[in-house]
């Protein structure tokens, strides 16, 4: 490591750190690897200083930035918003924004994010094109989260290679998701879509998925979508309104999770190789699938509100 680079990592709460942070980044000739800033703003004066300061740790070249903002109530107090060089930050390779404004620029110039592999967006407001021209301009990207992001409406992906987990958490309807142009190494897909509309989803690129979590209303076909994913695993599917009929076939299935309040005679599954079926009639939206030991054999546990202990038939 070069002796003018130090490994640093700043959780910043109260505004005079930040001013001392700031000031030692312009008055030295040093750098930062990380630097995480959570801070509460009070005055306009405060919002300044907090811009001034990350354009100067993006001009000495951060590679890891999150950004977790708390504002008061004041009406007349404007949000941060991240300088335009943040779209070039050729050594940043994990961002974390959480309630800033992005740059200006964004849709005018070149993002050139040629080392991001970890894109977090959190309360952020979101234009139209804005994720699709995010995503193409970072060409390494592996991850991308968007958590309650106003003005999302829809997801396309095109043509990226590297790109191998999306999440999605919405509190507005998502209108269409695209990731059907070339993303053939995703491999982990959430979405969770509380509206009464049902997204319509186009994943049919998707060959190396493996594990998918839904939540929202039911989709005209769980049975196609799946047929999209020769090599799916893991599939959970919240439905928080009730579904008559649902019907389920993959045989590559290995784990099903269903949380719902369908009847037994409503479910319908056609899955030859599944070794793990659970079933809630709990409804909260808790992504659990990842890393898993399937049991040796078949097993079905069935998790309810009235019974503390799960029960399970093993065939």
């Amino acid at each position: 490591m070069d002796e003018n680079t130090i490994d640093m990592v700043d959780r910043i709460s109260m505004l005079p750190e930040l001013c001392c942070i700031y000031h030692g980044f312009c008055e030295q000739n040093i750098s930062a690897h990380t630097l995480n800033i959570r801070t509460s703003l009070f005055e306009p004066k405060e919002v300044k200083i907090v811009e001034d300061c990350v354009a100067s740790v993006l001009k000495k070249g951060v590679h890891v930035l999150g950004f977790l903002m708390g504002y008061t109530d004041l009406k007349d107090l404007p949000k941060v918003r991240l300088p335009d060089t943040l779209l070039s930050a050729s050594l940043l390779t994990s961002l974390y924004i959480c309630d800033y404004e992005l740059p200006l620029s964004l849709m005018v110039d070149g993002v050139k994010l040629e080392s991001l592999k970890l894109l977090n967006l959190v309360l952020v407001v979101i234009d139209e094109g804005v994720i699709e021209h995010l995503i193409a301009g970072s060409p390494l990207l592996r991850e991308i989260s968007l958590s309650y992001c106003h003005g999302l409406t829809t997801f396309n992906v095109c043509i990226h290679h590297n790109l191998q987990k999306d999440k999605i958490y919405c509190k507005s309807r998502l209108e269409r998701i695209d990731i059907n142009i070339e993303a053939p190494n995703l491999r982990y897909f959430i979405i969770m879509n509380i509206k009464n509309i049902a997204p319509s989803m186009n994943m049919v690129s998707c060959q190396k998925l493996t594990t998918f979590c839904y939540q929202g209303p039911p989709l005209e076909s769980f049975t196609n979508i799946l047929s999209s994913f020769p090599v799916i695993e893991n599939f959970s599917l919240w439905l928080p309104s009730y579904c008559k009929n649902l019907k389920l076939s993959n045989h590559s299935l290995r784990r099903l999770e269903l949380h719902s309040h369908c009847d037994s005679e409503d479910i319908h599954i056609n899955t030859l190789n599944l070794l793990l079926f659970e079933c809630y009639d709990d409804l909260t939206f808790t992504p659990s699938l990842g890393d898993y030991s399937y049991p040796l054999k078949a097993c079905m546990e069935c998790h309810t509100n009235e019974c503390d202990d799960p029960f399970g038939s093993r065939s």
